[in-house]
């Protein structure tokens, strides 16, 4: 079905439309007969200066291209095309009558795949629409980072040191528990003099890679005369007598 809106301005030319495509066998429904539209349907949007300027008539088209009407433009008058259908070809009654164009165009909608992909002007919408989104979202991050920054720098809100030693607490001893049987048995082969000091890279390269780093961090610890924390006796640093026996 061939579907016409139009303003009171170009009443002359859209009934002509009208008379010319019923008497080349088109059907035909004038403007304000129905405003439910299907896939199956064809817009033609007679444009003019005052139909751009036409509220009603640009919600028209926007709900037609959004529920992937076809929309044949038409000008009647020198104005400028509404952003929505910019990117459709126009046939121009400006100049004089173009049936023939029109009935060329009026063709092609008709035999277009009406399961097809949105059309241009409907992806923009969506583009726009997602566009005042992120907008929005951006306005809100933004609010949410000031609101942050003034709790901090003005209101003195500061992390919970005590809830964050106690957690680092625990996983250190969590660390613990599943590591140090496996640092105390490195801690077997750590230098003891220079010479082995200076060979002891070799030593390194046969530790499994996940504990090579604690057990070099080991050796350097213990080399420079920190006691080796350990539960093996073997292992253990000796510590100097100070009680004269």
């Amino acid at each position: 079905m061939l579907k016409i809106i139009y303003t009171s301005n170009d009443e002359v030319l859209a009934q002509r439309i009208v008379s010319d495509l019923r008497a080349a066998g088109y059907p035909v429904e004038g403007a304000g007969v129905s405003s439910t539209r299907s896939q199956r349907d064809v817009l033609i949007a007679v444009l003019s200066p005052e139909a751009a300027a036409d509220t009603a008539l640009r919600q028209q088209l926007v709900a037609a291209l959004d529920g992937g009407v076809p929309v044949i433009p038409v000008s009647a008058r020198a104005a400028q095309i509404p952003p929505e259908i910019a990117h459709l070809p126009v046939v121009d009654y400006s100049t004089g009558d173009h049936f023939a164009g029109l009935r060329q165009a009026v063709d092609a909608a008709l035999s277009s795949d009406p399961s097809g992909e949105p059309s241009g002007a409907r992806a923009a919408t969506r583009k726009r629409s997602n566009r005042r989104i992120g907008l929005l979202l951006g306005l809100l991050a933004l609010v949410w980072f000031a609101l942050g920054l003034y709790g901090v720098g003005v209101l003195g809100i500061q992390a919970p040191q005590q809830e964050y030693s106690l957690v680092d607490t625990a996983v250190a001893a969590t660390q613990a528990y599943f590591i140090n049987p496996e640092l105390d048995r490195y801690g077997l082969f750590l230098p003891g003099s220079t010479d082995e000091s200076a060979n002891y890279e070799a030593t390194l390269r046969a530790v499994p890679t996940v504990y090579r780093p604690m057990v070099a961090e080991t050796a350097t610890a213990v080399g420079a005369g920190t006691a080796l924390a350990t539960n093996d006796p073997r292992t253990a640093t000796p510590v100097p007598n100070t009680s004269g026996h």
